[in-house]
C-alpha cells in the first residue's frame, strides 16, 4: 500500500512508530556493542507491535 493513499493521521502514527523503531533498534545496538545483556524494548512484544493473535490448535481427543 502506497502512503499516499493513507490517511493523514495513519501517516502520521506511522512515521512516528518508525522513528521509535529506529530509536529502540539504535540503543539495542549500543548496549549491545558496550556488552550489556538481557531483553531489548526492540524485542519484547507489547500492544503496539504484537503480531495478529493466531487461532487455538485444533483439539485432540486421547484414544481409549
Amino acid at each position: 500500500m502506497e502512503a499516499y493513499n493513507l490517511p493523514v493521521k495513519l501517516r502520521e502514527w506511522f512515521v512516528k512508530r518508525l522513528m521509535r523503531q529506529k530509536e529502540e533498534e539504535a540503543e539495542a545496538a549500543k548496549n549491545a556493542s558496550k556488552g550489556k545483556s538481557g531483553a531489548s524494548a526492540s524485542t519484547t512484544l507489547g500492544r503496539g507491535n504484537a503480531p495478529p493473535s493466531a487461532p487455538a490448535p485444533p483439539s485432540v481427543k486421547p484414544r481409549k
